[in-house]
């Protein structure tokens, strides 16, 4: 019997280490695949990835096209040596995608991204194409593409940041249309040498700030509500600086200068629109295609910069006497005498706010040790 017993108690020990070693030693965790090290292809690696992997690609030349369809991070060595070419001579553009992110959660980084070079610019792959939600696509070089980013789906908290974007004569810098994106982030990217810069199409709750959008075709276009536009350098575009189609949106601290036309309003949804704080230098700084639109050109006490404004500013204010007429139902009642310098919105550097807490942090300890001190025994 004893025997017996003692057979039992030690089948149910193995089973409980068993179940041990299943559930905590078993337990892996997210891992790196690194191409071509572990992988000879980027889409082999992403193929073999699980969800939280991290698909890590040496510097090198890939020719091939890759699909996301998992959570995941795909992180270059370097933007610059660390390249995707999309396509190949039997496979024409249309609608192909050098990267495509079907999944939730994703980042691509640290990689310079092309299309194959096709006869006709017309067969180009875009660049990445988003079909997801919280995304990330940062610090990349997209060129000589179709469009570089694109979304015809209806994504939400996607970031699009740091990426130099450039030469996409076909296509579109930044473009995401007909499926009501909404809070898209598009950052402190340089976009150059595009048909048109960067475009928001039926989108809401979305912001475009810090960008460099220069020589395109046209700089930024929103069909959108209740989004921002600011901090962005729109210079040297042939076409439209900003075109507004959209509602309740605030545009400011923008340098739009040397553009065909600074900022225009045109479409169905124009309506009660802020414009503050811009600096406008154009060919023709405004240009409104309905009499019916009223727009907002002050935040109740500074204006616009407008190259031809004549007025004068008697008290030094920095604040024009006299409104700057657009036409009878929009002015702009605090002109600005001189340009906003989109480079000089001030920002604390690291070091600054490590030894603001500092300070703080001695200001509290000398205060309590005084409080202590004056507490009666």
């Amino acid at each position: 019997m004893k025997k017996f017993v003692f057979i039992i108690v030690i089948f149910l020990v193995a089973i409980s280490a068993g179940i041990y070693i299943v559930v905590h030693v078993g337990r892996v965790g997210p891992k790196t695949l690194v191409v071509p090290d572990d992988y000879a292809t980027i889409g082999w690696a992403v193929g073999n990835a699980t969800a939280g992997d991290t698909v890590y690609v040496k510097s090198g030349t890939y020719n091939e096209s890759v699909n996301i369809d998992k959570p995941l991070s795909l992180i270059g060595e370097d933007m610059s040596s660390t390249i995707i070419v999309g396509g190949h001579a039997g496979l024409h553009g249309g609608g192909h995608h050098t990267i495509s992110v079907r999944a939730d959660n994703v980042t691509v980084s640290g990689f310079t991204i092309r299309s194959y070079d096709f006869d006709t610019p017309a067969w180009y792959f875009n660049g990445i194409y988003i079909g997801a939600n919280n995304c990330n696509v940062t610090g990349n070089i997209i060129e000589n593409c179709d469009d570089g980013v694109v979304s015809s789906d209806s994504v939400s908290s996607v970031i699009i940041s740091k990426n130099i974007i450039r030469d996409n004569a076909h296509g579109m810098g930044i473009l995401f249309i007909y499926a009501a994106p909404h809070d898209i982030t598009i950052t402190d990217n340089n976009i150059t040498s595009t048909t048109y810069g960067i475009g928001i199409h039926g989108g809401y709750s979305c912001v475009i700030s810090g960008n460099n959008v220069i020589n395109n075709g046209g700089g930024i276009g929103i069909h959108c509500s209740d989004s921002t536009i600011t901090g962005n350098n729109v210079t040297s575009n042939t076409g439209t600086g900003i075109n507004i189609d959209g509602s309740n949106n605030t545009i400011s601290g923008n340098y739009v200068a040397d553009n065909k036309v600074g900022v225009t309003f045109s479409g169905s949804m124009v309506n009660g629109n802020v414009l503050y704080n811009n600096s406008f230098d154009n060919d023709q700084n405004v240009q409104i295609t309905s009499t019916n639109y009223t727009e907002v050109w002050d935040n109740g006490t500074v204006g616009n910069y407008w190259s031809n404004y004549n007025g004068t500013d008697s008290n030094g204010d920095g604040i024009g006497d006299t409104p700057y007429i657009i036409d009878e139902n929009n002015q702009d009642i605090y002109p600005l005498m001189n340009p906003v310098d989109v480079t000089t919105i001030p920002e604390f550097s690291s070091w600054i706010i490590l030894l603001l807490v500092i300070t703080a942090t001695l200001l509290t300890i000398i205060c309590k040790q005084r409080l202590t001190k004056k507490q009666p025994v």
